[in-house]
C-alpha cells in the first residue's frame, strides 16, 4: 500500500505540475497508448490549460485505493481512480482533478497508464476532460 501511493502521489504531483506549467507534451506522455490513439490529446490538453488559471498553491490527493485483480498470486489488473482535490492556485481560484489510470492490465498493455483526466470546479464539475475509455 505504501508503494501503490508513492506511485499515485508521484503522478499527481506531476499532472499538478503539467498544469502549471502548461506543459503538453510532458502530459500527454503519460497517457495510454490506447488514449494516445484515439483521442485528440493535443486538442483536449489545449482546451484543458486554457481553463486551468494560475499556479498551485495546494492540493490534496484523496482516494489513492486501487481495484483489479490476481491469477495465481500474480497482478493481471490494477488500477486506479484517484482525486487531486482543492487544488488552490494563485489567482484565488479552486480546482479538482480526477485521473484514472491502469498500473497493470495483462489484457491489452495498450491500457497502461493514464486512460482519462477530469479537470472540475470546485464544485466537481467537469470542466474539460482529456482522453476516456476507448474499446
Amino acid at each position: 500500500i505504501h508503494q501503490d501511493y508513492e506511485y499515485i502521489e508521484e503522478i499527481g504531483n506531476q499532472i499538478v505540475r503539467c498544469f502549471d506549467e502548461k506543459d503538453a507534451e510532458g502530459l500527454k506522455a503519460m497517457f495510454s497508448v490506447n488514449s494516445q490513439e484515439n483521442f485528440d490529446l493535443n486538442k483536449e490538453i489545449e482546451k484543458a490549460f486554457e481553463k486551468y488559471e494560475g499556479k498551485s498553491v495546494s492540493y490534496t490527493l484523496t482516494n489513492i485505493s486501487w481495484a483489479g485483480g490476481k491469477d495465481n498470486g500474480k497482478w493481471i489488473d490494477k488500477h486506479f481512480n484517484p482525486e487531486i482535490k482543492n487544488i488552490c492556485t494563485d489567482k484565488g481560484i479552486s480546482y479538482n482533478i480526477g485521473f484514472y489510470l491502469y498500473e497493470i492490465y495483462e489484457y491489452d498493455t495498450s491500457r497502461i497508464g493514464i486512460g482519462a483526466i477530469s479537470l472540475q470546479d470546485s464544485e466537481g464539475n467537469e470542466i474539460s476532460r482529456i482522453g476516456g475509455w476507448a474499446d
